[in-house]
């Protein structure tokens, strides 16, 4: 992950979950999680938002609407 930059994971058709990290200091990130699911015609059927405070190199366990996502964000070295 790199500071600031959002990452869009495609979940199945239809359904996607962007995860933009914040670095806020040099032990604690930020994550914000957007979980999006969109009808056949491309429009948004709903958006979940959720943010969590996190350590680089820590697994962590987030629930996002009816998703449990699990993840260890590293941070990439710019």
């Amino acid at each position: 992950m790199t500071n600031r930059y959002e990452t869009c994971i495609e979940l199945d058709v239809g359904r996607s979950c962007t995860i933009t990290p914040k670095v806020l200091d040099r032990d604690n990130l930020q994550l914000t999680l957007a979980l999006q699911s969109k009808k056949a015609d491309g429009k948004t059927a709903h958006l979940i938002v959720t943010q969590v405070l996190t350590r680089p190199g820590k697994p962590l366990e987030v629930a996002v609407g009816d998703m449990d996502i699990t993840l260890t964000p590293e941070i990439a070295q710019e």
